[in-house]
């Protein structure tokens, strides 16, 4: 009896529970997943974050985007879908910006560079007045992607 005694008294008790019965009770346990190795926790919520960052990495977004090849893959596709009574323009300007990615868990892009805004394409020609804009999409491999603008007006 002596010594279920000094184990009771030895055990740390809140508002008279010890922390044994809480743990036969099942109320007490190590962590969420049980005993999981620190390694494999680590693994784990490396892959949960490279797994929401590629949600968050379309490096580019437009209305209409044709099919891409894996390996290669070039085309012009226009900008806008609003064709109603667009003139065509004297006069084309182009802009682009160039980026290096990474392709196998992030996909997104490492450096990035150039200038591919509607302002800097239609300064590129002098245009005063914008009627439409096309895109041209440059992909090799998933790696390297240029993505021009082309701005057609006067």
């Amino acid at each position: 009896m002596a010594t279920s005694a000094s184990a009771a008294r030895s055990e740390p008790k809140a508002n008279g529970v010890t922390t044994a019965g809480l743990r036969e009770a099942g109320l007490l346990r190590v962590g969420v997943l049980g005993r999981v190795p620190r390694r494999r926790l680590r693994l784990l919520a490396l892959a949960g974050c490279a797994w929401l960052a590629i949600g968050c990495a379309g490096p580019v977004s437009v209305p209409v985007q044709p099919p891409s090849g894996f390996i290669f893959s070039q085309f012009t596709a226009p900008l806008d879908t609003r064709f109603e009574a667009t003139p065509a323009g004297s006069k084309v300007g182009t802009a682009k910006v160039q980026f290096l990615r990474e392709p196998f868990f992030t996909n997104l892009p490492i450096i990035t560079w150039g200038d591919a805004s509607l302002e800097s394409a239609a300064a590129s020609a002098g245009i005063q007045k914008i009627h439409y804009a096309d895109y041209e999409l440059l992909n090799v491999l998933y790696i390297y992607v240029q993505f021009t603008v082309e701005v057609h007006g006067d």
